[in-house]
């Protein structure tokens, strides 16, 4: 997942063309395909699946548009929709709730967290922002400058930090 899906959507955007795809996605904006067989119609229901897991509307229609039609937070669901259509045992989301308004950004918590617990997901989420981190994570590692510094559970990181970095990220924002 991207920290601006549109990108990547621009490139990958359901649709019955894409769905005989395999989406890898290699990068910030970048995205291989790998052409597969497939049933066309099966591979269209599998698209509109995963753009229902993700609570988005009229998935029908959703497939029919172009990128530039869709908001950044159903940019970002479509992406999380992709990356869920291949049926990971692990998410890798970076920065997937950045220049989302607070209300998206807070739908977008909760449909990670709900797929995490109904598909036994495990997520790794990397962000800036100590405020997510607090609300949805179990474990937490803090890495200062390409190094994890500290490893702990939320509460341990937040309550009783030990490594003098933590202790200024959490002065910064506390």
């Amino acid at each position: 997942m991207f920290t601006d899906g549109s990108p990547a959507v621009r490139k990958s955007l359901f649709n019955v063309q894409l769905c005989r795809y395999l989406v890898v996605i290699t990068g910030v904006g970048s995205v291989v395909l790998y052409s597969f067989p497939g049933n066309h119609v099966h591979l269209q229901e599998g698209a509109l699946e995963s753009l229902r897991m993700m609570n988005l509307r009229d998935p029908e229609e959703l497939m029919k548009k172009k990128p530039y039609e869709l908001s950044g937070g159903m940019c970002q669901r479509v992406m999380i929709a992709i990356a869920m259509s291949m049926k990971p045992d692990y998410l890798i989301a970076d920065e997937p709730t950045t220049a989302l308004d607070v209300t998206v950004q807070k739908q977008i918590l909760e449909e990670i967290y709900q797929l995490s617990r109904k598909e036994n997901l495990g997520v790794l989420f990397i962000t800036h922002d100590l405020g997510v981190v607090a609300e949805i994570a179990d474990d937490v590692s803090i890495m200062k400058d390409g190094e994890i510094v500290e490893n702990g559970t939320v509460e341990d990181i937040f309550y009783h930090p030990q490594h003098s970095y933590t202790k200024k990220l959490l002065d910064a924002v506390l």
